[in-house]
């Protein structure tokens, strides 16, 4: 405090006041680091309460770009083709794409995967690149892309299976993206940075359950409502759409 140009009252003050005494105990110190640890406490606070805020506003920002979903069997069955039709020609749906869910390897690395049609009508939002356009194609999660060492314009190795009943192909990463948290209710799923996006085309084996022709089809559809539509009305169209779909089992 003297060098810095203080009168010799206020450095033999402060001296006093931060300084351990003969007891080895200095309240104002105490007191002053209790004051920047509650400082620090509500700017935390404030700071992760308004990204918060941010984040719950911008469903996109954690990769939700539809409005609704349907969800088969908490993810293990289809959504069959006379629900698939419904929603094709239900005047509150604007569009809906459908989701298979696997867990696939990447290089070896297991990831959690949604199947979707390629072009779909609507993704998850591209961070980098561009959506899937073609069958030898992958998007990749930004996490997912660091663990590979990857990057946009690489070619990763995809496969499914045991070592002596394993399905492979090498896709070329076009882009990287924001993956919503959806997927079976146990195991690996989806989440903001982890995962990817697979064209069905690229293993059409895969795409078809293996469930009568009259059940075959995606785990989830998301779906995105026309606009102005009432969320009432919304609501009471998947209901129906539902109904039907149970009514298919």
């Amino acid at each position: 405090m003297a060098p810095a140009g203080l009168p010799p009252s206020a450095a033999v003050g402060v001296h006093f006041a931060l300084e351990p005494g003969a007891g080895n105990s200095s309240p104002v110190r105490s007191a002053l680091l209790g004051a920047v640890l509650a400082v620090l406490t509500v700017v935390a606070t404030l700071t992760f309460g308004s990204s918060l805020s941010t984040l719950l506003s911008h469903p996109a920002l954690y990769g939700w770009t539809w409005d609704s979903v349907l969800d088969s069997s908490l993810g293990y069955g289809p959504v069959p083709p006379k629900a698939q039709k419904m929603l094709d020609h239900d005047p509150e749906v604007a569009a809906w794409t459908g989701v298979t869910f696997f867990t696939m390897q990447l290089d070896g690395v297991a990831a959690p995967v949604l199947f979707v049609d390629a072009p779909a009508a609507f993704s998850p939002p591209i961070l980098s690149g561009h959506v899937l356009t073609a069958p030898d194609q992958i998007v990749v999660g930004a996490a997912t892309l660091v663990e590979l060492h990857k990057r946009v314009g690489d070619h990763v190795l995809v496969s499914y299976g045991t070592a002596a009943q394993s399905l492979s192909r090498s896709l070329l990463i076009v882009g990287t993206t924001t993956l919503p948290a959806i997927g079976i209710s146990e195991g690996l799923h989806t989440s903001m940075g982890t995962g990817a996006l697979v064209p069905n085309a690229a293993f059409p084996m895969l795409s078809e359950q293996g469930y009568p022709a009259q059940c075959n089809g995606p785990n989830m559809a998301l779906v995105r409502f026309r606009k102005g539509v009432a969320p009432a009305a919304a609501d009471a169209s998947l209901r129906h759409i539902a109904a039907a779909a149970n009514a298919e089992f």
